[in-house]
């Protein structure tokens, strides 16, 4: 028994894994004196096995942009029309969530939050002595829940969330149709890039 108990002792933490869940995000823009302009929405649907489709809407409700990061296609997808998409990025899904020994690690680590329940991190990128942007992520979702980018008068676009349902999402959401017809890959141009907000797909 007292063996036994020692085994116990020094087994190593299984990692926690990411979870599937449905995320509504609120964007607008606010001035530096605190005026704010609804621009619209976003929706993330979020696989626990790494998959996600993000949809963006106007304020009139018109889609704007549609992004599919499918692991069997190896690839982030921009949606170009009905059948056809552009290669935006190679993409190899990461399926266990952030450690906090992980996170706060990272050079751009800000501190916690507790953000709609859940306990949160920021991340704060600074450039020439300015803050640029600022994220607010939830370890087990591997998707930023909050997104602010600081502009130079003053004024910030936030795209933030405003609801987290923690459920997988049906798989035709998060995957490349199979007919799908892939018309240009820009994922060479776009390799020395990153785009906030999309660092960790």
């Amino acid at each position: 028994m007292v063996l036994l108990s020692c085994v116990y002792a020094f087994q190593t933490p299984v990692p926690e894994q990411i979870k599937g869940a449905t995320v509504q995000f609120r964007i607008y823009e606010q001035t530096a004196d605190g005026t704010t302009k609804e621009v619209g929405f976003k929706t993330a649907y979020l696989s626990k096995f790494g998959n996600w489709t993000t949809i963006k809407r106007n304020a009139q409700g018109v889609t704007e942009q549609t992004l599919i990061a499918d692991r069997n296609r190896a690839g982030v997808f921009m949606i170009d029309s009905v059948d056809t998409a552009t290669k935006m990025s190679d993409f190899a899904p990461a399926t266990q969530a952030i450690s906090k020994s992980q996170y706060r690690k990272y050079p751009q680590y800000a501190g916690e939050v507790t953000f709609l329940g859940h306990a949160a991190y920021v991340e704060k990128t600074i450039y020439n002595g300015k803050l640029v942007s600022e994220l607010t992520l939830i370890p087990f979702l591997r998707q930023p829940v909050k997104i602010v980018n600081f502009n130079d008068d003053g004024s910030k676009t936030v795209e933030e969330a405003i609801s987290i349902e923690l459920r997988e999402p049906e798989e035709d959401k998060v995957k490349l149709p199979e007919k799908m017809m892939i018309t240009a890959d820009a994922s060479d141009q776009l390799k020395p890039r990153q785009k906030v907000g999309e660092k960790r797909p």
